[in-house]
């Protein structure tokens, strides 16, 4: 299902009537916000624990907006400051799922290959 078709089934649902009472500058406002948001990339963070009994649970930690370019240092960046303020261990990350673009899997500058330089510890084999 494509991002378009979600945006417009919510605004057919939801904001119809609302946004056609709307006049003027404050409906050029609205739409230009709805514009924004179809040039806005999102990367999704999730987070797998083990408890002391083996249970595994999992859940999204943040959904992150990424303004401007989707290079490694750029996702790299909103990840690192996303674990930072969620103030979990960075010695406790084990994996990494990636979608296997350059972007996050390369060695050198992507977020796996940061991912290494900032925690040694980190071992990441990049399954395609």
């Amino acid at each position: 299902m494509s991002k378009e078709y979600n945006v417009c089934r919510h605004y057919d649902t939801l904001h119809r009537e609302q946004f056609d009472a709307l006049s003027g500058k404050i409906r050029d406002e609205k739409v230009q916000q709805l514009k924004a948001l179809e040039d806005t990339a999102y990367c999704a963070v999730f987070i797998r624990g083990i408890d002391g009994e083996l249970n595994v649970s999992e859940e999204l930690l943040n959904i992150l907006p990424m303004k401007g370019t989707t290079t490694g240092h750029d996702i790299f960046h909103e990840l690192q400051g996303c674990i930072d303020r969620s103030r979990l261990p960075w010695d406790t990350l084990v994996s990494v799922a990636t979608d296997g673009a350059p972007a996050m899997s390369s060695e050198k500058v992507g977020v796996v290959g940061l991912l290494k330089e900032k925690e040694s510890s980190f071992v990441c084999q990049v399954l395609l």
